[in-house]
């Protein structure tokens, strides 16, 4: 469940609300397959600059973090793997992954990331991976504006590179997120 109050969770906040979201990036920035309850979409507005639109209003935000899934597109073959370089497992074949890198006492399969110690040997393939381009992201303006507003509650989210530019994200890449918000408007503590 990608939404939920934590009925387990203490904080001094009532009505603690998570959601969690993600989105493929594809060429130019473009927003792909979106995840996550809790959200009704995700636009981009400018280079690295998105706005999450959220399916209700919420009284506060609280919290957030964001991190990127690396993308994996180009397959290698076994045989052809570049030592220290990192890698998804595409096809298994008759390669030992093991033997290539993969941590020993994890079981080789699809989907699997492994850093290669050698070239590799056999029949397998395996995508590697390079990165998203980002070096964090950063939520723009003042949130407890932005998601109380009823025709369009939201925030935006800006990509930003090592040198501090809004980049897109490469593209392949999956741009993870999630925040905390108050589903109430009794106040807690000192606010």
């Amino acid at each position: 469940m990608a939404r939920l109050k934590y009925q387990f969770l203490y904080s001094a906040q009532p009505m603690l609300t998570y959601i969690e979201g993600n989105f493929v990036v594809l060429g130019t920035g473009a927003v792909g397959t979106i995840k996550g309850a809790g959200i009704t979409s995700i636009t981009r507005l400018s280079p690295g600059t998105y706005q999450v639109v959220l399916s209700q209003v919420y009284p506060r935000y609280l919290a957030g973090a964001a991190g990127f899934v690396s993308p994996a597109t180009t397959s290698v073959a076994a045989g052809s793997f570049v030592v220290g370089d990192s890698y998804v497992i595409n096809a298994l074949g008759t390669t030992n992954f093991n033997a290539a890198g993969l941590n020993i006492g994890l079981v080789a399969a699809p989907g699997i990331p492994f850093v290669a110690t050698t070239v590799g040997a056999g029949t397998g393939s395996a995508f590697l991976v390079t990165n998203s381009g980002i070096s964090h992201v950063e939520v723009i303006g003042n949130t407890n504006l932005t998601i109380t507003q009823p025709g369009l509650p939201s925030l935006i989210m800006q990509c930003l590179n090592s040198a501090g530019a809004a980049t897109d994200p490469t593209a392949g890449s999956v741009l993870g997120f999630d925040m905390f918000v108050k589903n109430s408007t009794a106040k807690a503590g000192n606010e």
